[in-house]
């Protein structure tokens, strides 16, 4: 819209068809400007892409694995919490990675897969036998992305 003050102090709009159209031809697109001159456009554009791969991790790390504020006080607590940190960062990009196909399949998020993993209930009697509550089929679809059958869940708790 072109957008003016008249003589008696009031706005007036007018429809700006053509600038309305050439916008809408854009749409869907981007421009990526670069400094770059030695990179041709596919090499920056996936050098675009790394980074911001990164920057949504760092994005997870602050938001989802609720790094924003350390609260240590010794250097080698700061520098432990971190190692956690990055190793939870990196179990969760992979688990990401591994349920690409399972995001798609079964409309389902992060956050949904930890909910249904969390459910999974191992408990220790008297005698110090393990039981496990039966896995529920989206479990077991959710374990078979990372070829886990529920015989390994129970053969690794029994060998710690």
């Amino acid at each position: 819209f072109d957008v003016e003050l008249n003589e008696n102090g009031a706005f007036e709009y007018i429809k700006n068809s053509v600038k309305i159209d050439e916008l809408a031809r854009k749409h869907g697109y981007f421009i990526l400007i670069s400094t770059l001159k030695n990179k041709d456009s596919k090499e920056v554009l996936s050098l675009y892409r790394r980074k911001d791969k990164v920057e949504k991790n760092f994005d997870n790390l602050k938001n989802y694995l609720d790094f924003k504020r350390l609260r240590t006080h010794k250097d080698s607590t700061t520098e432990g919490k971190l190692f956690v940190g990055f190793i939870s960062l990196i179990i969760k990009s992979y688990m990401e990675y591994k349920l690409k196909d399972y995001f798609t399949k079964n409309n389902s998020s992060t956050e949904k897969i930890f909910r249904e993993l969390k459910k999974i209930k191992i408990v220790t009697v008297n005698n110090g036998q393990h039981l496990m509550a039966p896995l529920t089929s989206k479990q077991k679809k959710i374990l078979n992305e990372f070829n886990i059958v529920e015989d390994e869940i129970m053969s690794y708790i029994n060998s710690i």
